[in-house]
């Protein structure tokens, strides 16, 4: 499994449109192949505080939505941030979602 995520802190005159773009690419990734899920979370206590998350079977999986169009439209989201974003992937064998 690989773990896919963005923290952004938005600028708050535009968390309208990057929450309804987040909400949007989320639905789509879900659909590409080797997708296992794909969201989108927002600080209770700050709402500027956006986190993209995305899980893959692999990371060959991971690697080819790093290559879409769907990531390039996240990428172009930098331009309402207040700071740049924090991109991490994460990969372990061990990787499980526990679910409830």
């Amino acid at each position: 499994m690989a773990l896919f995520y963005v923290k952004m802190n938005v600028l708050a005159e535009k968390r309208k449109e990057v929450r309804q773009t987040i909400n949007s690419l989320a639905a789509h990734v879900k659909k590409e192949q080797g997708c296992v899920d794909s969201g989108f979370y927002q600080n209770a206590a700050d709402e500027s505080d956006i986190l993209f998350l995305t899980t893959w079977t692999d990371r060959s999986a991971l690697d080819a939505y790093l290559k879409s169009v769907h990531f390039t439209v996240l990428l172009g989201i930098r331009s309402f941030l207040n700071k740049e974003p924090t991109i991490r992937i994460c990969e372990d064998e061990s990787f499980h979602r526990s679910g409830g």
